[in-house]
């Protein structure tokens, strides 16, 4: 398998995102502002040609030079003004009704320097993929505020809200498929997803209008402070602080899709139990968007039941690991890995002291049993990016070779495999 950095060079001439600018061209006026070349030197298209998918497959099997983004232009590109026009409709979400002066975070968005390719990077991600844009204008929005709580001002706060902006510009060059909740990923795709932050740094990186915080913030946005993220595994100490401010950001953003009872309780419980991937202080400004006074949320039999499975599954796999099988580097990796996620049972209570082993949820608190479903169910999703963190790394894992280092990991993720399924 090539390396993240290879996927994302691939990347920068991704067919899904030709696609895309050629499809919005059926729709608009979108004109070649500049002949079009191959990296051959071949002319492809020359100035002033309409471009639409009629020019898909002759351009499909080719790398342009400049970038597409770069050789065509059209009306009504994404500015300022309709930056702040967006931001002020996403600000109407009521999952945003409780952040303070909000509406001072708008003047931000004509603070953005919009280099013209990147202008019109957002506008076919605007009219091609409208739920990526409101996705990206709501990361904005929540990263400007959580800066501004952390003290950031002036120049820090618009950097850290241009990052916000872009930070999923590499996901334009992504198969869209691969977004969908319904959809398996293979492992090579999941490959590709995990190279989109290096594809947006890529991009950004040719234009003198972004600055090396902005570069950093994008490329760091699927990083944790534990090491478990992606595209360097950094740790704590190595990610700055937009960094960990677009992580948290995407995680809200993402997980937070209705403003329901149950829902911020899912949220504030993932969220204090990834405190130590997230940062406890990040997490700390964030209360308003999980927590609303006197609120409960009562388990349903049914619900109570999939806790059960849950907490019969996790104790399955805590039982399935050894400190004893940790002799080589990799078997480290895994203690490594479920130490902290020990650890973050232990801070949510649902572990005590050295015990091993989960404890059925109590009842006398109306909402312990509910809260415990989540944080199971957040535990085992936790244990699957652990499996897949070992196929990102040490991709010979699932090869051929029957080497002893890999003979405990193998074992440990073939029994984890057997337990999920179950």
């Amino acid at each position: 398998m090539p390396s993240l950095d290879e996927t994302a060079s691939v990347q920068l001439h991704s067919p899904h995102y030709l696609k895309s600018v050629a499809e919005l061209g059926d729709a608009r006026d979108l004109v070649a502002s500049r002949d079009i070349y191959s990296t051959a030197r071949v002319k492809l298209v020359a100035s002033g040609t309409r471009f639409d998918s009629t020019l898909y497959e002759k351009l499909l099997n080719h790398r342009l030079l400049p970038s597409i983004d770069q050789c065509v232009s059209m009306e009504g590109l994404v500015d300022g003004r309709s930056l702040e026009d967006e931001a002020a409709i996403v600000l109407l979400d009521p999952r945003l009704a409780n952040l303070k002066n909000a509406g001072e975070l708008l003047g931000l968005f004509s603070a953005i320097p919009l280099h013209p390719a990147i202008a019109f990077k957002l506008t076919v991600m605007r009219e091609q993929r409208p739920e990526l844009f409101q996705h990206s204008v709501f990361v904005t929005l929540l990263a400007s505020h959580l800066g501004r709580e952390m003290g950031l001002k002036g120049r820090q706060l618009e950097r850290l809200a241009t990052a916000g902006l872009l930070h999923d510009v590499g996901i334009m060059h992504v198969d869209p498929r691969l977004l969908e909740r319904s959809y398996r990923m293979s492992d090579i795709e999941r490959h590709h997803l995990y190279a989109h932050p290096l594809t947006a740094w890529m991009i950004l990186n040719e234009y003198a209008e972004y600055s090396t915080d902005v570069l950093d913030a994008v490329l760091q946005h699927h990083e944790r402070l534990d090491g478990s993220g992606y595209p360097r595994g950094l740790k704590e100490g190595r990610i700055g602080l937009p960094g960990q401010i677009l992580a948290v950001s995407e995680i809200v953003a993402g997980r937070q899709n209705k403003n329901d009872a149950h829902d911020r309780l899912r949220l504030g419980t993932i969220l204090k139990f990834n405190s130590r991937r997230y940062g406890r202080q990040l997490i700390g400004h964030l209360k308003v968007f999980y927590r609303e006074d006197g609120e409960q949320y009562l388990c349903t039999e049914d619900e109570k039941r999939q806790t059960g499975e849950k907490l019969d599954r996790m104790n399955s796999i805590l039982a399935s690991w050894s400190p004893d099988q940790a002799s080589f580097p990799l078997g480290n990796f895994v203690q490594d890995r479920m130490d902290s996620l020990k650890i973050g049972l232990m801070d949510a209570g649902l572990i005590s002291g050295e015990k091993n082993a989960i404890l059925p949820p109590s009842g006398e608190e109306p909402e312990a049993c509910a809260e415990a479903g989540i944080l199971l169910g957040e535990a085992i999703w936790r244990v699957k990016s652990i499996v897949g963190e070992i196929r990102r790394r040490w991709p010979e894992i699932d090869g051929e070779a029957d080497l002893p280092k890999y003979a405990s990991v193998r074992k440990w993720i073939r029994d984890v495999e057997r337990i999920l399924s179950s």
